[in-house]
């Protein structure tokens, strides 16, 4: 999703939970994720109201919280970038 969106601005951010920042490197590498991934040290979490994982927060160009989703569905790539699509103003 970072690829196909960063042209319109687009930016993914991981955050990772601080618990085991050892294993981050060789997880990023083994998914082969081509977003950044920060690591928190629970503001994030608290902020957000995380209260398991996955958990999907779109924030609008204004930092604003346009969309959220806890857990995982079937399907939930399709929906999420139609989110994505409303919130950088086309499809």
């Amino acid at each position: 999703m970072q690829e196909k969106g960063a042209d319109r601005g687009l930016v993914v951010l991981g955050i990772h939970e601080k618990r085991d920042p050892g294993g981050l490197a060789a997880f990023v590498k083994e998914q082969g994720l081509s977003h950044r991934v920060l690591v928190d040290d629970g503001s994030a979490f608290r902020d957000y109201g995380v209260t398991g994982i996955p958990f999907t927060v779109l924030l609008d160009r204004q930092g604003r919280i346009a969309w959220i989703f806890r857990g995982y569905a079937e399907g939930l790539a399709g929906e999420i970038e139609a989110e994505v699509a409303k919130v950088l103003g086309g499809s």
